[in-house]
């Protein structure tokens, strides 16, 4: 019995060595910071980057059931009922999958803040542009055929996007208070949890992971004059274009909806040409 005790108290003493060593180390801040930025490429690897280009898919709701198969299909569980007891093995065998809509995108990007997004549905284009003051969007894929401005929401949200670089680099000239907010897990990882205070009083927090420190996952707040969601983005498939690193796959989780938004991008051009003409009022 004592041996099997010492052996048992051996193993136990064995796994918590392996742990210590497993979990990420307390790093200072600013040896976090100077990871990231390293990580990404480096600060004059991202000065270099005045502009930004991207294309890819994205997803943008999902398939509804077809109301004609509905009402041919008794068995169907949207269908009016006909009998008391259907059979459960057929309704769900001829059960209509809800598929997500995934939809083409381009999205170019110019300092100092200027965006343009374009997403194609069927034979149409929708635009959404903001030149750094002001923005608008087309969208006749909902009967939308004149230039709108962005609503005051619309507009705080594309004013607090992160800047071309990130929200490390030079985050202090940016007016950013950064803060150790402790360690947690994003996607089974150690990442060190940021608290970021921006300029105008927003907080984001920004997860970095203790082992690539590449950013993880970011969140944010809706503005205020809506009711508190939390948008959370989760980054991963880093991939290295012309020396710097860009996440080809994106993950919006948004507070109270079930399944995320994803952004899958497959082409990315560092320093296209982009006239600024592409960034202002759509015609």
């Amino acid at each position: 019995m004592s041996k099997f005790s010492t052996t048992t108290f051996g193993f136990i003493a064995l796994a918590a060595a392996l742990g210590a060593q497993a979990a990420a180390p307390d790093l200072p801040l600013q040896q976090i910071i100077d990871k990231n930025i390293a990580a990404r490429g480096g600060l004059p690897a991202w000065k270099s980057v005045k502009t930004l280009a991207m294309s890819g898919t994205m997803d943008a709701g999902t398939t509804l059931p077809d109301p004609a198969k509905m009402a041919e299909d008794p068995h169907h569980p949207s269908a009016p009922r006909r009998r008391l007891h259907p059979d459960p093995a057929k309704a769900a065998a001829n059960a209509e999958a809800i598929k997500p809509i995934t939809l083409p995108f381009q999205m170019d990007f110019k300092r100092p803040r200027m965006t343009r997004v374009e997403l194609k549905f069927k034979d149409q284009t929708s635009i959404q542009v903001y030149d750094g003051k002001n923005g608008w969007k087309l969208r006749p894929y909902i009967g939308r055929h004149k230039v709108e401005p962005f609503t005051p929401i619309e507009l705080a949200i594309a004013a607090g996007q992160q800047d071309l670089d990130g929200p490390l680099i030079n985050y202090a000239a940016k007016g950013t208070k950064v803060e150790k907010a402790g360690i947690e897990a994003v996607n089974g990882r150690d990442a060190y949890k940021l608290k970021l205070t921006l300029k105008g009083g927003e907080v984001r927090d920004l997860w970095i992971d203790a082992q690539t420190f590449l950013d993880a996952q970011i969140a944010s707040h809706n503005p205020k004059g809506r009711k508190q969601q939390t948008i959370a983005t989760v980054m991963s498939d880093y991939r290295n274009v012309d020396g710097v690193q860009i996440p080809f796959r994106l993950e919006n989780h948004v507070g109270g909806v079930t399944i995320p938004q994803r952004i899958m991008i497959a082409q990315v051009a560092v320093n296209p040409s982009l006239a600024d003409s592409l960034f202002t009022k759509p015609q």
